[in-house]
């Protein structure tokens, strides 16, 4: 048979695979009827290469294969997407420590915090600039100076500055500084939730904070208190399912700690992976978060 013959034949197939599949790619039953089109028209002279059909039962297979994958990771990103909603709904009046840079200095709140300080240091200082300028090429508007330290949890407060800030939009980097080098620390802010904010599609789940504004549940590295009920089902079904593999701070159980007579809960959705590649810019916003998915 002619190969015009067989196009039009197959033609068909085509057409409706192609308007059931947004995406043009033909699946697992559209490629099984034009294997078997062609063995029908196959010429009985000069038959099929039993080589040649096995490589084609073989791309069948793998793309059955993909598929069953595709399904899956779907399913588990919806899982994980669902389980950080109802978790993050539980952080609703909370205080927090949250990875940001940012803040908003109003009716003179200043700021307060941890530094993550990761190898001990001769001199620790906070520099605080104007939101939207470089600080790598902006002198600071004001700087705090903590001194030598060890490595840790290195507190703060930016009330202390000698003079302080007006009411406006401000950033802070932390350096560590030890032989003329100067390391760029990681900054965890104190603010409280006033709301979430799940755009869905599995775009980023956001938190709304005090003097901060929206920023992704993975910024948040631990809230003050236990988990609410919500939230220990929400890290038990992924636990349960295996799926809390995929999620690098996602232990068993939520790990809680005692700091300075409080209750501190770890947030299992903190990425410091994520975090770090975003070490010194501003914190994710509603906009953003349109264009990033799980």
């Amino acid at each position: 048979m002619s190969l015009i013959r067989i196009l039009a034949l197959l033609l068909p197939l085509l057409t409706v695979s192609i308007s059931a599949h947004a995406d043009q790619k033909l699946d697992a039953d559209a490629f099984m009827q034009m294997l078997m089109t062609q063995m029908k028209y196959q010429d009985p002279s000069k038959p099929m290469d039993q080589a040649v059909m096995v490589q084609q039962l073989s791309s069948l297979t793998m793309m059955q294969q993909n598929a069953e994958l595709v399904t899956v990771m779907k399913g588990l990103s919806t899982q994980v997407y669902q389980s950080q909603g109802l978790y993050a709904s539980g952080l609703v009046g909370k205080k927090v420590m949250v990875v940001a840079s940012i803040f908003k200095v109003e009716d003179g709140r200043h700021p307060t915090g941890d530094v993550l300080l990761t190898a001990s240091t001769a001199q620790l200082v906070v520099n605080v600039y104007k939101s939207g300028l470089d600080p790598a090429r902006t002198d600071p508007l004001a700087e705090l100076k903590l001194g030598a330290q060890k490595k840790g949890r290195i507190s703060f407060e930016l009330a202390d500055l000698e003079k302080n800030l007006e009411d406006g939009d401000y950033q802070m980097r932390a350096y560590a500084i030890s032989n003329g080098n100067r390391v760029e620390q990681s900054i965890a802010q104190s603010s409280i939730v006033k709301s979430v904010v799940v755009p869905g599609q599995a775009k980023d789940v956001l938190v709304d904070l005090v003097g901060i504004g929206l920023v992704p549940l993975f910024a948040v590295t631990e809230f003050q208190g236990e988990p609410e009920k919500e939230q220990q089902v929400a890290v038990a079904a992924l636990t349960a399912s295996g799926q809390n593999r995929s999620l690098p701070n996602l232990n068993r159980k939520a790990a809680s700690n005692n700091r300075n007579g409080e209750t501190w809960t770890q947030n299992p959705f903190y990425n410091s992976r994520t975090m770090k590649k975003q070490l010194g810019r501003k914190p994710a916003t509603l906009r953003d978060s349109l264009f990033r998915t799980l």
